[in-house]
């Protein structure tokens, strides 16, 4: 009996050992970035607020690694960071366009609701997943974007871009040489920068 009390004690130590040395490797080697990536995506793309949850019991997990917490937290950030990248490339907005300006406000809008609801979302410790500086910094961009596109879309002197249709009758009106007139309708010639382009006009 005194042989085996001794043997099981080492099975024991040994054991313990194993899932210890496990814990330390998953807290020093684990990849996060496709967990990271997944959750936030399918929050930006379907609006899943699992993914938000999952992230939070993330940092959980590592609430005694701050350099791995604060690893998952920049990264984060430079997801999130990168669908407002997306946004302001996405439209060209100026008082010429005044549609895409709309669209884009209204996007620009919802991204922010988005990333405030991103803030609002905390760990049992009460870790963020975004850190709150990087969060401060987002979000004041994103309301000076949309700032900016408000005025826009409320200038007076903004106006939708001319479609087809309003472009060749503007053309007409400048061209010159028109020929073979039937009913009408012409064809002509508009020059603009040296380049000469035949449309067909009403005369």
């Amino acid at each position: 009996m005194k042989k085996k009390f001794p043997k099981i004690i080492y099975l024991l130590l040994i054991i313990a050992a194993i899932f210890i040395g496990k814990y330390i490797i998953d807290q020093r080697t684990y990849q996060f970035k496709e967990e990271v990536n997944t959750n936030l995506t399918n929050y930006f793309i379907e609006g899943q607020q699992d993914g938000l949850t999952q992230m939070t019991n993330l940092l959980e997990k590592y609430k005694h690694n701050e350099k791995k917490r604060t690893e998952i937290q920049n990264y984060a950030y430079s997801i999130v960071g990168s669908w407002f990248t997306y946004l302001d490339d996405k439209y060209i907005c100026n008082n010429n366009n005044l549609n895409s300006c709309q669209v884009q406000l209204d996007e620009f809008k919802n991204l922010t609701d988005k990333l405030v609801q991103i803030n609002n979302y905390k760990s049992k410790s009460g870790f963020t997943i975004i850190l709150s500086n990087y969060y401060s910094s987002l979000k004041s961009q994103a309301d000076k974007k949309i700032s900016d596109l408000e005025a826009i879309v409320k200038a007076s002197n903004s106006v939708n871009p001319k479609n087809s249709e309003e472009i060749r009758v503007e053309k007409c009106q400048k061209s010159t040489d028109c020929e073979n007139c039937r009913d009408g309708v012409c064809r002509c010639y508009y020059t603009s920068d040296g380049l000469r382009e035949e449309i067909t006009c009403n005369k």
